[in-house]
């Protein structure tokens, strides 16, 4: 056991250093140059604003150091990576099975490329595990924290209405009613509804004319479907043999869980709020997908084809679809030398 912990950790250590290090010159970058150091903080704070005044502070703090934006990559994939793997081993007893599903798709989106929307939503395990111990205080602290770091976080809220026993047919009415949402067109009729009466938010008027990310993605993404068999195929197990693992299984990362499927199902025909609002709860998904293996029998097998499916899943987005670009050590950026 205790073996099993350094080769998890191990794998950790060599994750947070590989992303920390990377080589980037985008964004947060460009963001970094732009943050004041902690005297002009406040006299400054167009960066704040407009994209979390807890990242902004952490940016500034750094660079008051004389750390450049390096530090800051480093910091946030430290700081990321290891809440997953914390409560990973407090919600999961195949937690070095999430952590693989984790590297093989996750950390791609967050860690690697979004980094404030990825410690924003690794915070919801925190929150999670704080409001199970009846820790609201906590909770609250570490919500105001997430949402001052990415605002898609203030969706985190709706976790004090999914921290409760639910049934299982009102989380299968929930998907029912997502997919009647999406064929409607009811989230268009919504937007324009609120758009005629000068209600729409200017950031949501912004995202919606980027052709680019404002596009049908379709049910059959591979994302989306995949996410909705989970979600069905969990609930099926757990209305047949439910009582058996209640001790084992987390109740409230199944209905986080769910609740990620409806909005990703929902908000489909406008792919940036689907991926969005949806992808901040991605942090439970691989706790879910190990807990499937509970249900069966043949426990040694179903790990071993678990870890097949994440080798095949990574190199399908490191190998074949380059989601990411070519790995260079340190910055690039000749303006932001340490």
């Amino acid at each position: 056991m205790k073996e099993k912990r350094m080769i998890y950790y191990t794998i950790g250590f060599f994750f947070i250093i590989l992303i920390g290090l990377k080589g980037n010159d985008d964004e947060y970058t460009r963001l970094f140059l732009r943050i004041p150091t902690l005297p002009l903080f406040f006299s400054d704070m167009e960066v704040a604003i407009r994209n979390g005044i807890v990242f902004a502070f952490i940016g500034s703090f750094l660079k008051t150091l004389n750390f450049n934006s390096q530090g800051l990559l480093f910091f946030f994939a430290f700081t990321s990576i290891l809440i997953h793997m914390k409560f990973y081993r407090i919600f999961t007893p195949f937690y070095l099975l999430a952590f693989l599903y984790y590297l093989s798709h996750e950390v791609i989106f967050h860690e690697w490329i979004q980094i404030r929307a990825g410690l924003a939503s690794a915070m919801v395990l925190p929150m999670i595990y704080n409001l199970q111990l009846g820790k609201k205080k906590n909770f609250y602290i570490l919500y105001i924290i997430s949402s001052l770091i990415h605002y898609v976080s203030i969706l985190s809220i709706i976790l004090l209405w999914l921290n409760r026993p639910i049934k299982i047919k009102w989380l299968f009415l929930g998907l029912c009613s997502a997919f009647i949402i999406y064929f409607s067109d009811f989230i268009a009729i919504v937007l324009a509804n609120l758009d005629n009466f000068g209600l729409l938010p200017g950031i949501v008027k912004l995202y919606l004319g980027w052709e680019e990310y404002t596009y049908h993605a379709s049910l059959l993404h591979p994302k989306t479907f995949q996410q909705i068999i989970s979600s069905f195929v969990i609930l099926l197990l757990l209305s047949t043999h439910g009582k058996i693992y209640k001790s084992t299984i987390n109740q409230s990362i199944i209905n986080v869980y769910i609740f990620s499927t409806i909005l990703q199902i929902a908000f489909n025909n406008y792919a940036i709020f689907a991926f969005r609002f949806s992808g901040h709860f991605y942090s439970v998904e691989p706790i879910l997908l190990t807990y499937i293996i509970l249900f069966f029998r043949e426990r040694k097998f179903l790990v071993i084809v678990s870890v097949a499916f994440c080798l095949i899943v990574s190199y399908i987005n490191y190998g074949i679809l380059t989601r990411l670009e070519p790995y260079n050590f340190l910055l690039k950026s000749e303006s932001a030398q340490w």
